[in-house]
């Protein structure tokens, strides 16, 4: 709903600058919540000054930035501004040889990769549809790929940070160096906070040099324990791999591998390395070892969230991985499964049709820690999907220092947070 007054503070505080968008509310709609205006600043000066006014208004403020992952989290309790991040797409530093890059938070990944790529050199994070993820919504979100097996998870890159708190003042944390050892790392606090504790605006990064060789083998399995028992081979004695998943039929058909249990390899790094690594693999896996085009990944990672044909639920569930084996094999044979073995990720996927309810979610009770990531907005009232949390107290402590009044995102994370 659009509120007068608060859109007279916006245009005070921008002083007449015409990014303040009415008739674009339904299109940044947050899990079916109607944004009541959008707003999309230039500058972290501006950002700053849209959040001040709308703090001081009573104001809800939710950023978005390619709006791939909106759908995670609960639903929002409001929805009064949206923050979006669009003309905030700059490279604002890269230091080749210190192997760090500064980014503002609306470059999407790709963008930021094409860029690092004139230098050699990357930034090694997965989400789905990279040229619209932005790099402050991975951040945000925290959403890694099976990438994270080799290369780490997103906190672990990001070695600085702006970030505009609820009542409009940007802060800084972290540096621009490796080594830096001053202040408290509260960039891994916003980090996977979903924007409830602060904006990011900015992130400094560590980057890494690109791979020589990236080969991407594949071997196909008729039973889950023989995969597993594969795959498992593969991590200890064989590949030394940097991304390993294990996918199913349903999954399998719907990217292109076909029928069965499918392991999936990456394998990167020196050439003469990678192909020892390739060799050992071929010796293990024998005739069941073939190489595909190594775009299999982004179709296995995009899976989840493609809006055409994409599940109507998806849930991952973190376990140990010795627990693996036991969460694909209570698989239905109509459910979709990707297993990231070496992490311990399960996702299971699932497409509904007609009216689904709360007791259609109980599958996932019993099973350790789970996350909805993906359900009809309908679905999630009643529900928390983010599963039960040790420590959901000491986030509504964090919560209730750094947004007093709750205007960030409210309701979206852990416990309605």
């Amino acid at each position: 709903m659009q509120r007068p007054s608060l859109l007279q503070s916006l245009k005070t505080a921008l002083q007449g600058k015409e990014v303040i968008y009415q008739k674009k509310r339904a299109d940044y709609s947050v899990d079916g919540v109607e944004a009541g205006v959008v707003v999309m600043p230039g500058s972290v000066e501006e950002a700053a000054s849209v959040v001040e006014a709308a703090g001081r208004e009573g104001a809800s403020v939710v950023a978005y930035g390619g709006g791939t992952k909106m759908g995670m989290g609960n639903r929002p309790r409001g929805v009064d501004v949206v923050l979006g991040m669009e003309r905030l797409n700059r490279m604002v530093d890269h230091q080749p040889g210190d192997m760090t890059a500064t980014f503002e938070a609306g470059v999407p990944l790709s963008e930021a990769n094409r860029r690092l790529g004139e230098k050699g050199q990357w930034l090694p994070l997965q989400s789905p549809m990279p040229e619209r993820a932005t790099i402050g919504g991975i951040l945000a979100t925290a959403y890694s790929g099976p990438m994270a097996l080799g290369y780490g998870l997103p906190r672990d890159w990001v070695i600085g940070m702006r970030v505009v708190n609820a009542d409009g003042r940007v802060t800084k944390s972290g540096g621009k160096v490796v080594k830096n050892v001053t202040g408290y790392d509260l960039h891994k606090l916003y980090t996977g906070s979903l924007g409830t504790l602060g904006i990011i605006l900015e992130a400094t990064s560590k980057v890494a040099p690109r791979p020589q060789v990236s080969r991407t083998l594949v071997a196909r399995f008729g039973f889950c324990r023989e995969a597993l028992e594969a795959s498992r081979g593969l991590l200890k004695d064989y590949a030394s791999p940097q991304a390993l998943v294990v996918v199913n039929g349903v999954v399998g058909n719907l990217v292109g591998l076909g029928d069965g249990w499918t392991a999936v390899v990456m394998v990167e790094g020196r050439s003469v390395g990678v192909e020892t690594r390739v060799v050992k693999a071929r010796e293990y896996l024998g005739e069941r070892m073939e190489e595909v085009d190594e775009g299999i990944w982004q179709r296995l990672v995009d899976m989840p969230w493609r809006e055409k044909d994409g599940p109507t639920v998806c849930v991952r569930y973190n376990v140990t991985t010795s627990k693996v084996g036991e969460a694909m094999e209570s698989a239905g044979a109509e459910d979709g499964v990707i297993v990231d073995v070496g992490m311990g990720v399960v996702r299971r996927l699932w497409w509904m049709e007609g009216d689904i309810s709360k007791n259609d979610l109980n599958m996932v009770a019993g099973r350790g820690e789970w996350v909805v990531e993906r359900c009809p907005p309908g679905l999630k009232e009643g529900i928390d999907v983010w599963g039960e949390a040790a420590s959901v107290e000491l986030m509504r402590r964090v919560k209730a220092k750094l947004d007093p009044k709750g205007i960030l995102s409210p309701g979206r994370f852990v416990g309605g947070i």
